[in-house]
């Protein structure tokens, strides 16, 4: 019997004030427990699976406080293993169709004056 194997991206991009997703993915055939930090704190968890599972852990309406480094800590009768993920909050992201509007007006003012 060997210990989850937990796998993750290095960085996840987010987004301020709109919801963040970070995600591992863990195999192991037996059951297992995983639990979240951040800057190693625990922030939620246990939670327990039957076996192999993507595991998403969301933060809503994310601002500059919840970036930082996110630990998925798998755990299962043969030990633990665990996978850190740097959460990159972006700036406010503009509505397209706004940005569409926008961009058209400008190019008629430009045009009749």
């Amino acid at each position: 019997m060997i210990p989850p194997e937990v796998i993750a991206k290095e960085t996840e991009e987010g987004y301020y004030d709109r919801s963040a997703v970070i995600t591992c993915h863990i195999q192991t055939l037996v059951p297992f427990n995983v639990t979240w930090k951040k800057n190693g704190k625990y922030i939620a968890g246990p939670y327990r699976y039957p076996q192999s599972a993507e595991i998403r852990h969301v933060i809503e309406r994310p601002t500059s406080r919840e970036e930082g480094i996110y630990t998925c800590l798998a755990s299962n009768i043969a030990g633990s293993s665990f996978a850190n993920v740097f959460l990159d909050i972006k700036g406010k992201i503009q509505d397209i169709s706004t940005l569409k509007i926008y961009n058209i007006f400008q190019n008629i003012n430009n045009i009749i004056f």
